[in-house]
């Protein structure tokens, strides 16, 4: 059966959407930003931008305060979301933005995968030039704050945030339009774009592909926002063994172990883990593409096999959702 190219109108609603989420996300980061700058200013008074002395603890205000204004965007972020799609619009989280539930070895997946996904950003970024990796510390350096309030930016508010906006929405819409592994590679993209930075770029571009496969497969944002979790946790943890421990000797250890994790991890999971990159691909017997309104929410249950197929005792899981089929079947 030959697919329908999308028309023109289509993929303009797409492209429209797309840009929105994309300024809700930058816009609340923004306007978070201006009023803690105004904020400041009126502290400082109105000079504070014309005399060097003051503009410069003007900028080291912001960039000390950059966790906490990180924070209450993120919390915006959502908290706009939320409003649009659950109290406006009166749609389910998993027509909005995928957000459903998914059976354990596809849940845990990506998270499987976190610890060697950050030895391999490690190892990467020992690989680069001096002078690159010293504009990418002193870039980072605003990141390498211990406490509450970090850890809930780091690990708890910005992956849920980052994956509610660049799968849930971004992603989901694109597919609309395009095929999945273009839609991956696209919102990818615009979520490496995001983080400015060139080395920020290379790393989410990398993350950004893993956790649209994890996505596309499970037909849910839930083994991405996981995942994402997982890897910034392992980031939070360094950040405080190196607070405690300045002088480096637990890296190369704390490293290893965390290779021999990720192996094992993989290893345990190999089935699920190779299934990532092994898309599925999209349903055709009439089934809405990804992102698109499904009936409801995925519910997993066991029923007997068919009589005219199947013999013998044993149960076998559907999907009662949009794909009809087992995410991680082969």
């Amino acid at each position: 059966m030959t697919e329908d190219r999308p028309r023109a109108g289509q993929v303009l609603a797409a492209a429209g959407k797309t840009l929105a989420f994309l300024a809700l996300f930058l816009g609340s980061q923004m306007a978070v930003s201006y009023v803690y700058l105004y904020y400041v200013l009126g502290e400082l008074g109105p000079g504070a931008l014309s005399d060097p002395d003051l503009y410069q603890i003007l900028l080291d205000r912001v960039m000390s305060a950059s966790v906490g204004l990180t924070l209450v965007s993120g919390l915006m972020t959502l908290a706009i979301v939320a409003v649009i799609y659950f109290a406006i619009r009166r749609m389910t989280p998993g027509e909005a933005m995928w957000l459903r539930p998914v059976k354990g070895p596809a849940l845990w997946s990506g998270a499987a995968l976190a610890p060697a996904l950050y030895v391999l950003v490690t190892l990467m970024m020992a690989l680069l030039p001096e002078g690159v990796l010293e504009d990418y510390n002193q870039a980072a350096s605003i990141l390498d704050e211990v406490g509450v309030m970090a850890f809930l930016c780091v690990v708890v508010v910005a992956p849920l945030a980052e994956e509610v906006v660049f799968r849930g929405l971004i992603m989901t819409r694109l597919t609309e339009v395009l095929s999945p592994w273009p839609a991956v590679i696209l919102s990818a993209t615009v979520f490496g774009l995001c983080h400015g930075e060139l080395v920020w770029f290379c790393y989410a571009f990398a993350l950004g592909l893993v956790f649209g496969l994890l996505d596309m497969r499970a037909r849910s944002i839930l083994p991405s926002i996981l995942a994402h979790i997982a890897f910034n946790l392992i980031g939070q943890i360094f950040t405080m063994l190196n607070c405690f421990f300045p002088e480096g000797q637990w890296a190369a250890p704390v490293v290893l172990a965390l290779f021999v994790i990720g192996l094992l991890m993989i290893f345990l999971c190999r089935r699920e883990v190779s299934a990532i990159f092994r898309m599925a691909p999209l349903p055709e017997a009439g089934a809405p593409a990804p992102g698109a309104v499904s009936p409801g929410p995925v519910a997993y249950y066991e029923a007997p096999p068919a009589e005219e197929r199947y013999s013998g005792g044993e149960t076998y899981s559907y999907r009662d959702d949009v794909t009809a089929q087992d995410p991680w079947e082969d």
